[in-house]
């Protein structure tokens, strides 16, 4: 009998031992796996090429949810959808697993409590078993649809029901996911909502937009991307985390209201542009408006301009005293909000990102700067002509870094200090300025060329792959000038960033 119970007890513990190391290991294994990024695709045109399929293919940022249409209510109270998606090239999506994704309209939401709930599901499913049947017809991989259904939170159980009939009829091999509101998250209803789908997408952005130039409402907040991270963690389904990556203009008239907001005006045409002024230019932080260093920076960065002079701007026309707001998220903003979302594994597939940037985007961050994050421009010197008392060179600024730089009318410059010689002439190029200074022992004086031994080629905004040229720039009785160059990119705190000198 002892025999037995020595035998059983053994068994017991080796049970043990096995499950803990098995957990163990399990556990490492989960910590280290990477972290899936895909891309919303929400433009009527597919902007993608062959070179883009196959980087998104070897970094494995797929698959794409790609929105097909948008569903609505027609004046007679019809369920419609509306197909906004025609894309040239939609051969290249062969390549390319996908999900559909279906938004649906304000007028769709203000109908969607009087709307009968088989009525709803069956007018959802007959249009995406249709969208599904057009694309395998032409050899598209649809993985899985999804809803991108902005439910009013006292109406979440009228959704659960929906969903639970679109479930059940849709054909298993499709994976059936929404997005969802952070409104929702700790809702009862909510937990039974997401019980019908495979997994969903936490909005952790965009909760409000600033109705007056006084708010101060950022496109993401790191504490709540915390805080709904654990929540979702907690309810025991699959999700992935729904981030932003684009910016956005927005302006206000006069009395400091909003009058519309902008995600494909251009910041370094606004920036060069002589009727507006730069006001002010700041990393938002976390605790205060303004970031006190990196550890408070909450990933974004505002730009405040006033206009002074009436100001065309993509077929609209901006006034006086309007003031545009531009607010951007930087890349090591996505890089922390990335590494939060890494923390957590239990029940986190992954990250989607708004959106996939078209070429008409110029405030969201693309596929090269998300996978491609270096520091700082590139800085060139090209010898022209030189002996003991000329130097004749030319200035190149390359920024192959995918990282723009901050605005600034004072940040952004590349500085030539010839000692005791002087300047012949100089010629700006496509920089956007030109500053001379006396430069003593102890300060840096403005003054006339004449005058100067030192100059600096301001740019105010250097774009990614943007490329200056300055010069030639002509000195004369001097020692080899040395140059020196001073960026300020958006995620970094240190003011003496950048610096170079000319070596032959």
């Amino acid at each position: 009998m002892k025999i037995k119970l020595i035998v059983f007890f053994c068994i017991i513990a080796f049970i043990t031992m096995a499950g803990i190391f098995i957990y163990q290991n399990t556990r490492a294994v989960k910590k280290g796996l990477p972290l899936n990024i895909s891309f919303w695709h929400w433009g009527s045109e597919l902007d993608i090429d062959q070179y883009t399929v196959k980087k998104l293919n070897s970094l494995k940022m797929v698959p794409l949810f790609i929105k097909v249409g948008t569903f609505d209510v027609d004046n007679q109270g019809r369920i419609v959808i509306i197909r906004d998606f025609q894309p040239r090239n939609i051969s290249l999506l062969t390549q390319i697993p996908i999900h559909i994704v279906y938004p649906f309209s304000p007028d769709f939401i203000s109908n969607f409590k009087r709307l009968d709930n088989e009525h709803i599901a069956n007018s959802l499913l007959k249009n995406v078993q249709n969208d599904l049947n057009a694309l395998k017809m032409r050899g598209i991989v649809v993985k899985g649809v999804q809803f991108d259904f902005d439910c009013p939170t006292s109406r979440l159980e009228k959704y659960s029901s929906i969903l639970r009939i679109i479930r059940q009829q849709l054909d298993t091999k499709y994976k059936l996911s929404i997005t969802s509101l952070i409104t929702w998250l700790k809702k009862r209803e909510f937990k039974k909502l997401i019980s019908n789908v495979d997994f969903y997408v936490p909005m952790i952005f965009g909760y409000k937009l600033p109705e007056t130039r006084q708010e101060k409402a950022p496109i993401i907040e790191i504490n709540i991307l915390k805080k709904a991270i654990k929540q979702c963690a907690r309810l025991g389904v699959p999700f992935y985390v729904g981030l932003p990556i684009y910016g956005y203009c927005l302006v206000y008239d006069e009395s400091g209201n909003l009058h519309s907001m902008h995600t494909s005006f251009d910041l370094d045409t606004v920036t060069e542009s002589p009727y507006v002024t730069l006001n002010k230019a700041y990393k938002m932080g976390i605790r205060e408006e303004v970031a006190a260093g990196e550890k408070d920076y909450n990933g974004t960065n505002r730009y405040i301009f006033t206009i002074n002079k009436p100001l065309f701007l993509q077929g609209s026309i901006f006034y006086p005293d309007w003031q545009l707001v531009f607010e951007v998220i930087s890349q090591e903003g996505l890089k922390k909000y990335l590494a939060l979302v890494k923390e957590c594994r239990d029940n986190m597939k992954g990250v989607l990102l708004f959106r996939y940037p078209s070429t008409k985007d110029n405030l969201i961050l693309g596929v090269e700067e998300i996978t491609d994050i270096q520091s700082s421009p590139q800085v060139a010197i090209k010898s022209i002509a030189k002996d003991n008392n000329l130097f004749i060179f030319e200035v190149e600024v390359k920024n192959s870094t995918q990282t723009p730089t901050m605005v600034s009318k004072k940040d952004n410059f590349i500085q030539v200090n010839i000692g005791k010689g002087r300047f012949k002439d100089i010629q700006a190029g496509n920089f956007d300025g030109i500053e001379a200074f006396y430069q003593s022992k102890t300060q840096l004086i403005k003054t006339t060329l004449s005058r100067a031994n030192v100059i600096r080629l301001y740019e105010y905004y250097l774009d990614r792959g943007e490329v200056l040229q300055g010069g030639p720039i002509t000195v004369l009785g001097s020692e080899k000038p040395e140059v020196t160059w001073h960026f300020i990119t958006p995620g970094n705190f240190d003011q003496k960033e950048v610096y170079g000198k000319w070596l032959d």
